[in-house]
C-alpha cells in the first residue's frame, strides 16, 4: 500500500492501541507512519503465569490487554521505564529489558549477590549463611535503549532498598552509596533524583569515570 494512503488511514486512528497495532503490521507500514504521542498508559502489575500485560487507559477508563512476546511471559516483573519492561528470569536469574510492542530486547547484568544469615527457629544464634541474587523492584532509565543516546539504568533493589546502576553493555551493576534506604527514584534534565525514607531528595549525577556525584554536596563544599 502506498505510504500516503497509510498515512491518511493512520490519521483517522485516534486511540493509542489502534495506532500502535497499525504500525506493528510490518516494517513498511511502521516506516510510513511516524510515532505519535498519546496520553500515558498505566501498566497494571502482571499476574503470575499470565502471558498478557494489562494497561489502564485514563482517556477512556478501560483496561486493555496486550499479549507479551513468548520470551517475556512468566517472568518476575522488576519495573518499567520509558515504555520498556524490566523482567527477571527466575530459572537463570538473568535480567533484561523488553519492549512489549516489538521484539527488541536488551540484556542487563546479573543482579548483585548478597549474603544473608538465615536464623533457625530452634534458638537465637542458630542458622546458616545463604547467598542469593537481589531482585529489582524499580528501574528508571535516562533514555530509551534504542533512542541513540546513552542509556543509564538506575535500579532499586527490593530487599535492601539501595540503588545500583549500569550502562547498556556493562558486565556488572555499580552500587550507589546513598547512606539511607531509598523509597523512589526519577530522572529529569540529565540527573537522577532519589527520595530516601526520611523525605530527603538526593540528586545523583554520573561523572566521566562512571562515579556518582552528589551536586548538592559540591555546592556546600564550595
Amino acid at each position: 500500500m502506498r505510504p500516503d494512503i497509510l498515512k491518511l488511514i493512520s490519521d483517522r486512528l485516534h486511540h493509542c492501541f489502534d495506532y500502535i497495532n497499525f504500525r506493528m503490521v510490518c516494517t513498511p507500514w511502521r516506516s510510513a507512519v511516524p510515532p505519535k504521542k498519546f496520553p500515558p498508559l498505566l501498566i497494571l502489575p502482571p499476574e503470575p503465569d499470565i502471558g498478557d500485560l494489562r494497561f489502564f487507559d485514563p482517556a477512556d477508563g478501560v483496561v486493555h490487554s496486550l499479549l507479551l512476546p513468548e520470551e517475556a511471559r512468566n517472568k518476575i516483573f522488576c519495573g518499567t521505564s520509558r515504555g520498556w519492561l524490566a523482567l527477571m528470569d527466575e530459572a537463570n536469574q538473568s535480567t533484561f529489558l523488553v519492549n512489549p510492542f516489538t521484539p527488541d530486547r536488551y540484556l542487563l547484568p546479573l543482579t548483585p549477590q548478597r549474603v544473608y544469615f538465615a536464623s533457625h527457629p530452634r534458638g537465637a544464634g542458630s542458622g546458616h549463611w545463604i547467598s542469593q541474587r537481589e531482585c529489582i523492584s524499580e528501574i528508571v532509565m535516562s533514555a530509551s535503549p534504542n533512542a541513540g543516546a546513552e542509556c543509564i539504568v538506575m535500579a532499586r533493589l527490593r530487599s535492601c532498598l539501595q540503588l545500583v546502576f549500569c550502562r547498556l553493555g556493562d558486565a556488572v551493576w555499580t552500587d550507589v552509596d546513598t547512606h539511607y534506604e531509598v523509597d523512589g527514584v526519577a530522572f529529569c534534565d540529565g540527573s537522577f533524583y532519589a527520595l530516601n525514607r526520611y523525605g530527603r531528595i538526593l540528586i545523583l549525577e554520573l561523572g566521566p569515570d562512571g562515579s556518582v556525584i552528589f551536586p548538592q554536596k559540591k555546592k556546600k563544599e564550595a
